[in-house]
């Protein structure tokens, strides 16, 4: 992610801004795709979700999320 944007292309970054690592995909589209907040909070607190870097970024993603849902 730099200036608002997101990148995708295939293998790993080398200096992620910010890294979103769920248990399984199939509970990575389930709880993306719930659009629950607090169920994500609650993920990332059983450690079912990990999150490292720059947290400030958790919120953007999840609107980005959101918006790619709609």
């Amino acid at each position: 992610m730099a200036d608002s944007t997101v990148s995708v292309f295939g293998g790993g970054h080398q200096l992620p801004s910010i890294t979103v690592n769920f248990i399984s995909a199939r509970f990575a589209i389930k709880t993306l795709t719930a659009g629950d907040v607090n169920a994500f909070l609650k993920a990332i607190q059983d450690k079912r979700i990990e999150i490292s870097g720059d947290y400030s970024l958790l919120m953007w993603f999840m609107s980005l999320v959101k918006s790619a849902l709609k």
